[in-house]
């Protein structure tokens, strides 16, 4: 059973970083009720100033899907960038060319 509340449209519990951007994943299912609920998302990150996308995904099932994909993907670049800044201090010819790489 629900019980009535004044503190649904109170966002000053929102506190994100200088710079945050937010993701929003949303379901085509459902999409009267989805509508609504993207529509006041996007009205309260404009109120707050708050960068974000709406990535869409066909079905509910397929939303931990996505949001699991973004995680690699934020892990994996991070991972690349720190092995990449890593490189010349463990071996110093790191990013060295030799002719020899290019030969067929």
């Amino acid at each position: 059973m629900s019980v009535p509340t004044n503190n649904l449209y109170n966002t000053t519990g929102i506190q994100l970083p200088k710079d945050a951007f937010v993701v929003l994943v949303c379901t085509e299912w459902n999409a009267e009720t989805i509508e609504k609920l993207v529509a006041g998302a996007q009205k309260i990150f404009t109120q707050h100033s708050v960068s974000y996308k709406i990535v869409t995904v066909p079905g509910a099932f397929e939303i931990p899907f996505h949001i699991c994909m973004g995680l690699a993907f934020f892990f994996t670049m991070a991972l690349m960038i720190g092995i990449s800044m890593a490189g010349p201090k463990i071996n110093p010819k790191a990013f060295e060319l030799d002719k020899s790489m290019f030969k067929l």
